[in-house]
Order: C-alpha cells, then structure tokens, then sequence
C-alpha cells in the first residue's frame, strides 16, 4: 500500500513541478522565500508546513490507507472449514460477507492430502484438481466461478506447543485431532492419522509437568525442648 501510494503523489508531484518549472512561477505565496522548482521536490509528495490542497489529500489517503488496508486483511482471513455431510468443504472467511467468496471443494475432486508440521508454518495441505468460488445468493444474484486447474488449498493448524504457553495446549490439540479426522473422512485412504496425530495425553501431561509445584510450610510450632 505504501509504495501504491507513494507512486500516486510522487506522480501528482511531478506533475505539479513540470508546470512550475515550465511557467516559471517559482513562488509560492502560501510559503515565501522557499524555491518551488528544486528537483528533490519531486520526491518528496508532503511538503510541510501543510498548506496546499494536494498536501492535505495525500494525508488523508495515507491515514485512510492506514486503517483500511489491516481492517480488509482481517475480514479476508480464513475463519474455518466447513465439512458438510453432503461431500462438500466449504473455506468460511472472518468476516462472512456475502460480497465475499467461499471455497468449495467436493471430496471427489481432492487428489491428495499432506500434513506439513513446519517450524513457521502448519498446516494440512490438499491438493485438488478443481474447486469453486460462491458468491452472493442471499440478498445478491448467486456467482459461481468455477477453477478447473491443480490447486493446493491450505488448512491452517494451530500450533500446539505455542498455545501450550498460554494454557491452551488442549484446544489446540483437540482442533488438530479433529481437523485430521474430518479430513481422513472427506476423503479416506490420501492421510495417515495413525502416524500424524498428536498424542494429546502425553501434551496434557507436559502442560501439567510445566505448572510450577507449590509446597506449605508447616505450621506446627517447633519443640522448644528439641535440640538442634
């Protein structure tokens, strides 16, 4: 977004210098003593002290920008999968907007299942041969756009050992369980869950070896007859 926006005002400026220099009017009455038609100014798409309208646009695009651009990334970000009984998986965004498209894959067009337990990444990933794009159909004329093209499709698993820091670790454990048993179901025989699933009660025990272990004192009073 940044360099979308520099590229928009270094444009405008450039424009604007070109006409100063070419008309020669090198002044500016909003800012006296100060050459409008030195080259840097090209580069540079906010001049300060802020006083023409140009300036005040590329301010308000930049902010606008700002808050925009990580509110679309959230409502983009993949939400859930959907197994329905029906031989469907369907990708639900955050924000389930109906605007929004929802990937759909029909267990008969998947060719291959692969768990990938990266150190930065892990995820389930499934290879189809086809899937679809859905929207509209509530309120909005129904879209469907159809891909008939090889596709690896990522199903984000959840870190275990991560989220066994903030006292976590089960859920997160039950959601990879659950998530590789949907999937050997959509489409049995392509993962091996035998050998891939986490074991979650040996995680269950790690997270209860990691709590500190707290001991009282006694409280009986020391026998002052007793020696040292």
């Amino acid at each position: 977004f940044l360099c979308a926006w520099y590229v928009f005002a270094t444009l405008g400026t450039l424009m604007s210098w070109a006409v100063r220099r070419g008309t020669q009017k090198c002044t500016d009455p909003l800012k006296p003593g100060e050459d409008m038609c030195e080259v840097w100014r090209i580069f540079v798409p906010i001049s300060t002290p802020i006083a023409n309208p140009s300036d005040y646009l590329n301010v308000v695009l930049i902010v606008c920008g700002f808050i925009a651009v990580p509110l679309w990334y959230i409502s983009s970000m993949k939400m859930e999968h959907r197994f329905h009984k029906n031989g469907v998986m369907q990708e639900v965004l955050l924000a389930g907007w109906e605007s929004q498209s929802n990937t759909m894959v029909f267990s008969s067009d998947v060719e291959g299942l692969e768990l990938v337990d990266g150190s930065m990444e892990k995820y389930l990933k499934m290879q189809v041969k086809a899937f679809y794009s859905i929207k509209g159909g509530i309120k909005k004329p129904l879209n469907l756009t159809a891909n008939f093209a090889p596709t690896d499709l990522k199903l984000t698993l959840q870190d275990r050992q991560c989220a066994s820091c903030s006292g976590h670790g089960q859920a997160a454990a039950a959601h990879w369980d659950g998530l590789l048993k949907l999937a050997d179901e959509f489409k049995p025989g392509l993962l091996h869950i035998e050998n891939e699933t986490p074991n979650t009660e040996t995680l269950k025990a790690t997270e209860k070896s990691e709590q500190p272990v707290q001991t009282d004192m006694p409280n009986t009073p020391a026998d002052p007859s007793s020696g040292p």
